[in-house]
């Protein structure tokens, strides 16, 4: 019997989570984007009562109803009438990045550092990656002028972009998105924007979806995983771009499904619609990336002076660049590789993913830390914050809620450690 080798490993993301070991009752799970949120408890959606009419297949492409409350939704994001057959509903985003770049020619750009997922199914469709360091050390967000270097030599070809960022919490302007857009455009390269940390963006930024720009060259990727704390029900969807494009993607996605996956779990969509639906959807949302925002900026604000990263402008991580105690790494704790950065990180009980895991070189000594789950409020909590109507407001509550936060403590005593093993102070 001859088994093929695909040449990938299993996720190092997924297994931060699963591998992670507590300590004490304080368990930091800082390797893993997780958000555990009781969004269905505050917004009373009941699974269980949406059980009666899901057992039996759904069609292909999604529920008529969800995919027309997707679309609904989604049109004012991105400044167009999006149709419901431009909607097509996945067992999570993972599956419609990869139904997309089945159905495309040519090789796929990734920006460095991106999320794991898009080289490993570049690798498994035996696409050629082409990279770009998206974000180099020291800078101050996207670097535009590398993508329009690599554009010269990289026509026909597509653009895998994710903002805001996974691993590095950046968000891309507004100025550079259009820019990014119609250089997309003359140079034949098809964007897919994965746009699943939309929801979760901070004061003073504006996301804009590469869609407002080229909506015959965009298709947008979004899920229920991180917005509505839902990993575990797989639900994920794209829109798909307008015209000819869009029709023969559609297409595509209609027979691959009908052949593999068949259909998103029914259940997934019946609680898709209902989260949708709920009256006070907009204001959690809006709640749960206050609380994110607080969390990253409180860390950014007590490292910033030591450590290198970019401030933190949606999702909820940071990317922690330790380039410059290189010396020291090596000279005190024999540290010259990601890797090794990454096993101090988890020996002092910090789990973090190091920068090769997002397609950067070994000898880059960066990590990425998830904060997504350094407060972990109650429903009750959450319901309050519904009604507190400024933001001011709510952003100071949170600070308070985070100091006093156990999980929080444990993380700053043992990031202090860390960065006094590093400096060699």
């Amino acid at each position: 019997m001859m088994i093929k080798d695909l040449g990938i490993i299993p996720s190092e993301t997924i297994a931060k989570k699963f591998s992670a070991k507590p300590h004490q009752d304080t368990p930091l799970m800082t390797g893993f984007g997780e958000v555990l949120l009781p969004c269905l408890e505050v917004l009373g959606v009941r699974p269980e009562q949406l059980l009666a009419d899901t057992a039996a297949y759904t069609p292909e492409l999604g529920i008529p109803e969800l995919r027309s409350l997707i679309a609904g939704k989604i049109s004012g994001r991105l400044g167009s009438n999006i149709l419901s057959d431009q909607v097509v509903v996945s067992p999570g985003s993972k599956m419609a990045i990869y139904n997309l770049l089945q159905s495309l020619e040519g090789d796929v750009i990734i920006p460095v550092p991106s999320w794991p997922t898009y080289f490993t199914q570049a690798k498994m469709l035996g696409k050629r990656i082409i990279p770009f360091e998206a974000y180099p050390s020291g800078g101050s967000g996207f670097d535009l002028a590398a993508f329009k270097k690599l554009l010269q030599h990289a026509a026909g070809n597509t653009l895998i972009l994710n903002s805001p960022s996974n691993p590095t919490g950046a968000v891309i302007q507004q100025e550079q998105m259009e820019e990014i857009a119609c250089l997309c455009r003359a140079a034949d390269v098809f964007i897919i924007s994965d746009e699943v940390y939309a929801d979760i963006v901070f004061s003073d930024n504006f996301f804009v979806s590469p869609y407002r720009y080229s909506p015959d060259n965009v298709a947008v990727i979004g899920s229920m995983s991180k917005s509505f704390s839902g990993g575990g029900w797989r639900g994920g969807y794209c829109v798909l771009p307008q015209g000819e494009a869009g029709t023969q993607l559609r297409t595509n996605i209609h027979a691959i499904a009908g052949a593999t996956w068949s259909g998103c779990s029914a259940i997934s969509q019946h609680i898709l619609i209902a989260l949708l639906s709920a009256r006070h959807t907009p204001a959690l949302l809006q709640v749960i990336s206050d609380m994110h925002e607080v969390t990253g900026l409180s860390i950014y604000n007590k490292w910033k002076g030591e450590i290198d990263m970019l401030p933190p402008q949606g999702a909820f991580y940071l990317y922690l660049n330790f380039d410059e105690y290189r010396e020291s790494l090596e000279r005190n704790l024999s540290i010259s590789k990601g890797s090794e950065l990454e096993a101090l990180f988890n020996r002092y009980q910090v789990p973090a993913l190091s920068a090769h895991h997002f397609g950067a070189n070994e000898s880059q000594l960066s990590v990425r830390i998830s904060y997504a789950q350094l407060l972990q409020p109650d429903a009750a909590t959450l319901s309050g914050f519904l009604n507190i109507r400024q933001k001011e407001e709510r952003l100071l509550l949170w600070k308070q809620y985070l100091q006093a936060s156990d999980a929080y403590k444990f993380f700053e005593q043992q990031m202090k450690i860390i960065q006094h093993k590093v400096s060699g102070a």
